[in-house]
């Protein structure tokens, strides 16, 4: 088993020559599709940190499981850049996620993950129907907040 890119392209060098030498008119297709001669690599996955062993330098992790808590991972690292507008006035038990009060600010109120996830579909009748709990529950009218005029 290999542990390093060095010693695979050292060894993978080795065999090509050796090709090279007892096959010259074979040489070019076997070398350039080694994959009965390639060796098992032992890396370490990039999210659960479990070893695995694969024949390929570009795989990242050990499973697809484990690739899509990557890009989950990534993707919910984007939806964290907000500024919150109001302290979390839910009890523990509540789940909470916050809500941007407008689409071009960073600004978010928090509210209870099962309303602020109720109406989906397009942007405009998820805004609408969120800021109705946000002027429920804070006593915040949104639109008079953005000075978006009289609504």
């Amino acid at each position: 088993m290999i542990n390093n890119e060095d010693e695979y392209r050292q060894m993978m060098a080795e065999v090509c020559k050796e090709w090279e030498k007892n096959h010259p008119n074979k040489y070019k297709t076997i070398c350039n599709h080694y994959s009965s001669i390639t060796p098992k690599i032992k890396k370490y996955c990039e999210m659960c940190g479990n070893s695995f062993i694969t024949n390929q330098y570009q795989k990242k992790f050990c499973s697809k499981k484990c690739k899509k808590r990557s890009i989950n991972a990534r993707s919910n690292a984007k939806q964290k850049r907000f500024l919150p507008l109001l302290p979390d006035i839910f009890p523990d038990d509540v789940d909470v996620d916050f809500h941007h009060i407008s689409s071009y600010l960073p600004f978010a109120v928090p509210l209870p993950k099962k309303l602020h996830r109720s109406k989906t579909g397009n942007l405009k009748q998820h805004m609408d129907n969120a800021n109705g709990w946000v002027n429920f529950y804070y006593n915040i009218d949104v639109d008079k907040l953005l000075n978006r005029g009289d609504k």
